[in-house]
Protein backbone atom coordinates (compact mmCIF):
# COMPACT_ATOMS: atom_id res chain seq x y z
CA UNK A 1 0.00 0.00 0.00
CA UNK A 2 3.10 2.51 0.64
CA UNK A 3 4.50 2.17 -2.30
CA UNK A 4 1.30 3.03 -4.51
CA UNK A 5 0.36 5.77 -1.84
CA UNK A 6 3.29 7.63 -2.16
CA UNK A 7 3.55 6.69 -6.29
CA UNK A 8 -0.08 8.38 -6.42
CA UNK A 9 0.36 11.16 -4.25
CA UNK A 10 3.81 12.21 -5.86
CA UNK A 11 2.37 11.91 -9.58
CA UNK A 12 -0.83 14.44 -8.76
CA UNK A 13 0.02 18.18 -9.44
CA UNK A 14 -2.93 18.96 -6.78
CA UNK A 15 -0.49 17.56 -3.84
CA UNK A 16 2.71 18.41 -5.16
CA UNK A 17 1.59 21.61 -6.32
CA UNK A 18 1.32 22.29 -2.49
CA UNK A 19 3.96 20.20 -1.05
CA UNK A 20 6.48 19.70 -3.20
CA UNK A 21 8.10 16.46 -2.48
CA UNK A 22 7.69 16.91 0.65
CA UNK A 23 5.53 13.48 1.15
CA UNK A 24 6.93 11.05 4.28
CA UNK A 25 6.10 7.46 5.47
CA UNK A 26 5.58 7.58 9.15
CA UNK A 27 7.03 10.89 10.18
CA UNK A 28 9.10 14.05 8.92
CA UNK A 29 12.49 14.81 10.47
CA UNK A 30 11.60 17.71 13.11
CA UNK A 31 13.76 20.32 10.62
CA UNK A 32 11.12 19.42 8.07
CA UNK A 33 10.09 22.62 5.97
CA UNK A 34 6.46 22.42 6.09
CA UNK A 35 3.61 22.17 4.61
CA UNK A 36 4.41 18.26 4.18
CA UNK A 37 2.61 15.17 4.10
CA UNK A 38 2.54 11.71 5.93
CA UNK A 39 1.56 8.69 5.73
CA UNK A 40 1.32 5.32 7.29
CA UNK A 41 -0.87 1.74 7.60
CA UNK A 42 -2.92 1.44 10.55
CA UNK A 43 -4.15 -2.65 9.84
CA UNK A 44 -4.28 -5.00 7.39
CA UNK A 45 -7.12 -7.53 7.14
CA UNK A 46 -7.29 -10.44 4.40
CA UNK A 47 -10.40 -11.01 2.18
CA UNK A 48 -11.24 -13.90 2.36
CA UNK A 49 -14.52 -14.65 0.40
CA UNK A 50 -16.56 -17.00 -1.77
CA UNK A 51 -15.93 -15.65 -5.32
CA UNK A 52 -12.78 -17.03 -5.88
CA UNK A 53 -10.20 -14.50 -3.74
CA UNK A 54 -8.87 -16.92 -1.66
CA UNK A 55 -5.88 -19.29 -3.48
CA UNK A 56 -4.91 -22.88 -3.40
CA UNK A 57 -2.50 -22.50 -0.36
CA UNK A 58 -5.66 -20.70 1.67
CA UNK A 59 -3.99 -17.28 1.38
CA UNK A 60 -6.43 -14.49 0.38
CA UNK A 61 -6.06 -13.04 -2.75
CA UNK A 62 -7.36 -9.45 -1.38
CA UNK A 63 -6.76 -7.79 1.52
CA UNK A 64 -7.83 -4.74 3.06
CA UNK A 65 -5.18 -2.21 4.10
CA UNK A 66 -6.49 1.39 6.19
CA UNK A 67 -4.52 3.75 6.02
CA UNK A 68 -4.01 7.51 7.48
CA UNK A 69 -2.76 10.25 5.76
CA UNK A 70 -1.94 13.59 7.64
CA UNK A 71 -1.45 16.63 5.77
CA UNK A 72 0.57 19.47 7.90
CA UNK A 73 0.91 23.06 7.94
CA UNK A 74 1.04 26.41 10.47
CA UNK A 75 -2.15 27.36 8.95
CA UNK A 76 -5.39 25.48 10.06
CA UNK A 77 -6.98 26.43 6.11
CA UNK A 78 -3.75 25.58 4.25
CA UNK A 79 -3.88 22.16 6.02
CA UNK A 80 -7.51 21.56 4.63
CA UNK A 81 -6.62 22.17 1.72
CA UNK A 82 -3.72 19.87 1.44
CA UNK A 83 -5.99 17.45 2.82
CA UNK A 84 -8.58 18.10 0.47
CA UNK A 85 -6.06 17.19 -2.22
CA UNK A 86 -4.89 14.46 -1.02
CA UNK A 87 -8.83 13.09 -0.95
CA UNK A 88 -9.09 13.97 -4.68
CA UNK A 89 -5.63 12.32 -5.71
CA UNK A 90 -7.15 9.00 -3.31
CA UNK A 91 -10.95 8.52 -3.36
CA UNK A 92 -12.04 6.04 -5.79
CA UNK A 93 -8.95 5.90 -7.44
CA UNK A 94 -9.21 4.03 -10.76
CA UNK A 95 -7.75 0.12 -10.15
CA UNK A 96 -4.61 -0.40 -11.42
CA UNK A 97 -0.97 -1.02 -10.91
CA UNK A 98 0.59 2.03 -8.58
CA UNK A 99 4.34 1.94 -7.93
CA UNK A 100 4.11 -1.81 -8.46
CA UNK A 101 1.35 -2.41 -6.49
CA UNK A 102 -2.18 -3.63 -7.66
CA UNK A 103 -4.82 -1.86 -6.04
CA UNK A 104 -8.95 -2.85 -6.38
CA UNK A 105 -9.83 0.73 -4.66
CA UNK A 106 -9.78 3.19 -2.47
CA UNK A 107 -12.07 4.61 0.14
CA UNK A 108 -11.95 7.32 1.90
CA UNK A 109 -13.48 7.03 5.43
CA UNK A 110 -13.07 9.99 7.49
CA UNK A 111 -11.21 12.47 9.35
CA UNK A 112 -10.41 14.64 11.92
CA UNK A 113 -8.43 17.73 12.97
CA UNK A 114 -5.26 18.20 15.61
CA UNK A 115 -3.27 21.14 16.57
CA UNK A 116 0.09 19.57 17.85
CA UNK A 117 1.79 21.87 20.42
CA UNK A 118 5.35 20.14 20.22
CA UNK A 119 5.54 20.93 16.25
CA UNK A 120 3.09 24.14 16.39
CA UNK A 121 1.49 22.85 13.35
CA UNK A 122 -2.15 21.89 12.02
CA UNK A 123 -2.11 17.93 11.40
CA UNK A 124 -5.04 17.53 9.28
CA UNK A 125 -5.57 13.39 9.59
CA UNK A 126 -7.19 11.62 6.86
CA UNK A 127 -8.49 7.43 6.47
CA UNK A 128 -8.63 5.55 3.85
CA UNK A 129 -9.03 1.79 2.77
CA UNK A 130 -7.26 0.14 0.59
CA UNK A 131 -8.34 -2.68 -1.46
CA UNK A 132 -5.19 -4.63 -2.83
CA UNK A 133 -3.63 -7.76 -3.91
CA UNK A 134 -0.87 -8.82 -0.99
Amino acid sequence: MEKALFNILSNTSGVTDLVSTRIYPERADQQEVNPYITYGRVSTSPQDTKTGFVVASGVSKLDEVIADVDSWHKNEIDAKAIALAVRTALDRKAAGTYGGETLDSIQYTGERTFFDDEARMYRHSQEFKFRMKP
